[in-house]
């Protein structure tokens, strides 16, 4: 292999990158297989952008998390400086699917690499049919999705998860941006699951939604508890929501829930139609332990009239599968401040 000053030269599996100080280069061949993308990733310099498309029209199949608490199969691990996108455009209309499995893309220390992921871009993939997480993150980093569609999960016991924490590196943060994003579809899979499709799990960990729509989720179907436990997000770290719009969707106390005096909580432009809780309208807010014990949040509502969301209507079609089996237990009320090694239930404390 020849290799010049300015430019290296890689070959996996027929695939050609040119690889320079500031780009990456392929040639027009998709990615067709979530086990083809693990190669072309196993041994990069992740100080060098790199740029994948996944093919249009295809279902990548995840896998699984064994009894031994081993990954078996495909997902995305992400690493530093990556950008994937579905076809050459980047859109979800296009049909780059993963689905089914354990974790489509895996944020943790625990089945990958442990190195931050930051400045990690995904275009134009849909999540579905999750039975655990879709996103799972527990350590540093900053990802962002763009145009993606998390649909017809109705299995998982958290759609989308941040739980980094660690106390002696006060600058860490995991940070995951939704950028014109859809989460539609969406259900509730019971006891043992978190009550929310998006999970905001302590102070180290930042949301950032733009633009997005959520719509025709339901976080009442198959929950015991919904009039205290049922939202879309659930945040007890800092979470921004602007210019996005909540239509058809079912919850028992709010669409948004915040947890503790330090929780950041920022809402702008967002609309509502057919998408109020119970307790509150919009956003719930438990700043102290009494407003949590008495459950008597602090409540906030839609401050636009219209939809600013860039993104088109979510799919209206219902899901395709719904859980079988009715809640055995009460899942509990509020994020917990520290990360769980592999969470397997909902957060347990209330705020502090």
């Amino acid at each position: 292999m020849a290799l010049w000053e300015s430019v290296r030269v890689y070959l996996f599996v027929g695939v050609v990158a040119f690889i320079s100080s500031s780009c990456v280069a392929q040639d027009d061949a998709c990615v067709g297989s979530l086990d083809d993308l693990f190669k072309l990733e196993e041994n990069v310099n992740t100080n060098i952008q790199r740029s994948y498309k996944l093919c249009t029209g295809t279902n990548y199949r995840t896998g699984k998390i064994n009894n031994n608490f081993n990954f078996v199969g495909g997902a995305i691990h992400p690493k530093s400086n990556l950008h994937i996108k579905c076809g050459d455009e980047g859109l979800m209309e296009h049909d780059c699917v993963l689905n089914f499995g354990h974790l489509h893309v895996d944020g943790t220390e625990y089945f990958g690499s442990d190195e931050p992921a930051t400045n990690v871009v995904f275009e134009g993939l849909t999540f579905e049919n999750t039975h655990k997480y879709a996103f799972w993150g527990t350590k540093p980093g900053n990802i962002t999705f763009v145009n993606c569609n998390f649909a017809h999960n109705v299995r998982a016991k958290g759609i989308v998860l941040l739980d980094y924490s660690n106390d002696e590196n006060l600058g860490g943060e995991l940070v995951v941006n939704f950028d014109r994003c859809k989460f539609s579809s969406n259900t509730y899979a019971g006891a043992g699951a978190f009550p929310s499709i998006i999970t905001v799990n302590g102070k180290h960990n930042r949301v950032n939604i733009q633009n997005s729509i959520f719509q025709n989720n339901n976080i009442i179907y198959n929950n015991t508890y919904y009039e205290t436990n049922s939202f879309l997000i659930e945040n007890s770290g800092s979470l921004s929501v602007k210019d996005s719009c909540f239509y058809s969707n079912k919850v028992g106390v709010s669409p948004i829930a915040s947890y503790g005096a330090n929780a950041g909580l920022t809402l702008q432009n967002n609309y509502g139609s057919n998408s109020n809780g119970n307790t509150c309208n919009f956003a719930s807010e438990f700043k102290t332990n009494d407003q949590f014990l008495q459950f008597s949040p602090t409540c906030t509502g839609y401050d636009s009239t219209i939809c600013r969301a860039i993104a088109t209507e979510a799919p209206t079609k219902s899901p395709t599968k719904t859980p079988t089996k009715a809640p055995t237990q009460a899942p509990t009320q509020a994020p917990t401040t520290a990360p769980t090694t592999a969470p397997t239930t909902a957060p347990t404390t209330a705020p502090t």
